[in-house]
């Protein structure tokens, strides 16, 4: 999957999570940094991740 930063970024713009973080009240612009960070890097291996299984069935699929 091409451009996934890109989608990752878009993603983490639309997460509703700061609604419900428990430190909301006191985030700051690094500790905000830092979760937005770890979505798009989470993001980014779960396509990775997903990316191979498809590619693991596609091959089963062949044989």
């Amino acid at each position: 999957m091409k451009n996934v930063t890109k989608i990752a970024k878009k993603s983490a713009g639309l997460s509703q999570k700061c609604s419900v973080c428990p430190i909301m009240k006191r985030c700051t612009l690094e500790i905000h940094r830092a979760c937005f960070d770890s979505f798009v890097e989470g993001f980014k291996k779960d396509v990775k991740a997903t990316e191979k299984e498809m590619n693991k069935k596609f091959k089963a699929e062949q044989k």
